[in-house]
């Protein structure tokens, strides 16, 4: 991978590491995401308060759970804006 992929890649995880740290969990029901080939999906807040990266595919019910931030990112997900 070249060193301006990596660069992406490390930008944005910092984006996906802001927009978890600025989640509101009071009231919300969680992080919400969209996949690079337009899936949708969430993670919810009681998910976020423990600290686990369980995305559930909102139109399928699919569960991915994923270790660190960095592999969420690589499997295409980001969060909507």
């Amino acid at each position: 991978m070249s060193s301006s992929d990596e660069t992406r890649i490390a930008h944005a995880v910092a984006r996906e590491f802001a927009a978890i740290i600025n989640v509101d969990v009071v009231g919300a029901d969680g992080l919400h995401l969209q996949h690079e080939d337009g899936q949708s999906g969430m993670i919810a807040a009681d998910d976020l308060l423990e600290g686990r990266l369980r995305v559930v595919d909102r139109r399928a019910g699919e569960v991915s759970e994923y270790e660190h931030l960095e592999a969420l990112v690589r499997a295409g997900w980001s969060s909507v804006a």
